[in-house]
């Protein structure tokens, strides 16, 4: 079992979050990490709402991972790449979504061909959909997901059929082969619904009452779950902090409270990332700090990295998470060495960026083992980069908000970040952007130009004192 969750900032309310058409403050939807659907054509309707269809159509590339349950598997899991992966398997650069499950996660491999049918097939398939789909026919919820990736931008999309797995051995597999451009939609057993189909609304409320019962309980609580599929969705949404939202359909996002008839027979729930201040518990950033620091002494002291056991860490720092490791002397900085996209699981990328920022940061000399007790550590944990639309600089200046975000200035071949914590030393909009500019090797001033890319992202900090980082950062060479 896991480490009890802290009562401590980053573990969410103890209420269910309203349904969707009650939502007040409207949640960052770019945020979506999972979505369960029942049945899963009711994808459709979920839709038309609105904000799905923002997240796939407005959003950057998705990956799409179908979680299903086939009783034929036994206690395996099996990876089926859908089209579009094959065109992404030859990019070095970045792994596809099947090499991640394949090489990173220790899942098998399949084609489409090899896996018997369970699901309603053949005329239930809509003659509409590409010839590509033809082969995935049929596989769990194949029209829904040909329908989906046919609507938004979706790059690559797979299949990951489970027997009997283990469940927690199975959701950490997936915390860590998950990245953060990726959107889990889970599967319910057809036999889940039968023979009436009138409990889909019945299912997803508990599912995510669920979710909050093992939060306030500090449990996983996973066992009463039932579905398979559900209780993965479950235990990653409690591990890795997502919020809840229910759907039902004859809900509608119409603006004006427009009252609605949901059908029980037909439900949805949307699992959001937890917003910076939750990514992690206490405890969390506790452990993420004592990995930090053993890696700090160990590579200062013998050259190399700790052993660590992954299963023995919490759910969320197997997660695929961007950070930034800082290291300060008497609050004066000492070495910020991190990565701006997710690479690698969080307590890895703490672990190495703790070690380069150690040893590699260009501006400084390696740390000295007499040093180790005056060394501070912060970690910063990042959200994903979003491009920043503006048609000015004027309008730039006026969308950037100091404190809050950190800032990508791209320019050519010239790049440069600084995380928000330099905000304290450059309160200055036009002098934070001019100093970015000579961070990346260009003239101040040269963020006016119209050839300019700027992103921004969050990031939550948290450090062994309450002295914050003094300046920008190092960006690590990309492996």
């Amino acid at each position: 079992m896991p480490p009890v969750q802290s009562s401590d900032e980053g573990v969410g309310s103890a209420e269910l979050p309203p349904a969707l058409p009650s939502v007040r403050a409207e949640p960052d939807w770019d945020r979506m990490r999972a979505l369960i659907a029942c049945p899963p054509r009711c994808v459709e309707c979920l839709w038309e709402s609105g904000r799905v269809s923002k997240v796939f159509r407005e959003g950057l590339p998705l990956s799409l991972l179908v979680l299903a349950g086939h009783r034929a598997l036994g206690n395996r899991g099996i990876v089926v790449g859908g089209p579009g992966a094959s065109r992404l398997e030859g990019k070095a650069a970045s792994k596809s979504l099947v090499q991640r499950l394949i090489l990173d996660c220790a899942f098998s491999a399949a084609k489409p061909e090899e896996i018997p049918s369970l699901w309603e097939t053949g005329s239930n398939q809509r003659p509409e959909l590409g010839a590509c789909w033809r082969p995935y026919a049929h596989l769990p919820g194949a029209a829904a997901v040909g329908w989906l990736a046919e609507q938004g931008k979706v790059r690559d999309v797979a299949w990951l059929l489970i027997g009997s797995v283990p469940v927690p051995e199975l959701v950490r597999a997936l915390a860590g082969g998950l990245g953060s451009d990726t959107v889990l939609f889970g599967l319910l057993e057809p036999d889940g619904l039968q023979p009436e189909r009138t409990e889909a609304g019945a299912i997803v409320r508990s599912l995510l009452e669920s979710v909050v019962r093992g939060r306030a309980e500090g449990e996983w609580a996973w066992e009463s779950c039932g579905d398979l599929v559900a209780a993965t969705v479950h235990c990653l949404a409690w591990g890795l902090h997502w919020e809840g939202l229910a759907w039902e359909h004859g809900q509608v996002d119409s603006g004006a409270g427009a009252a609605a008839v949901p059908d029980p027979t037909w439900a949805a729930g949307v699992f959001l990332d937890p917003p910076v201040g939750r990514l992690l518990t206490a405890e969390e950033r506790w452990v993420a700090l004592r990995l930090a620091r053993h890696a700090l002494d160990s590579v200062v002291r013998t050259g190399r990295l700790p052993e660590v056991k992954p299963a023995e860490l919490p759910v969320a720092l197997l997660a695929r998470r961007a950070c930034f490791v800082t290291l300060t002397k008497h609050g004066q900085l000492r070495g910020c060495i991190g990565h701006l996209t997710a690479q690698m699981p969080l307590y890895q990328a703490i672990m190495e960026n703790a070690r380069a920022a150690t040893l590699q940061d260009y501006r400084f000399e390696p740390v000295r083992p007499s040093e180790l007790p005056e060394i501070d550590i912060e970690i910063s944990v990042l959200t994903p980069p979003r491009p920043l639309q503006y048609k000015s600089p004027e309008e730039l200046l006026q969308r950037l908000r100091p404190g809050i975000d950190g800032v990508i200035l791209e320019l050519g071949p010239c790049s440069a970040t600084f995380l928000p914590q330099v905000w304290e030393k450059l309160p200055s909009k036009e002098q934070f952007l001019d100093q970015l500019c000579l961070k990346a090797g260009c003239w101040p001033g040269d963020w006016r130009r119209p050839s300019v890319s700027v992103s921004t992202y969050q990031v939550e900090a948290f450090a062994e004192d309450d002295r914050p980082a003094v300046d920008g950062p190092v960006v690590a060479p990309q492996p």
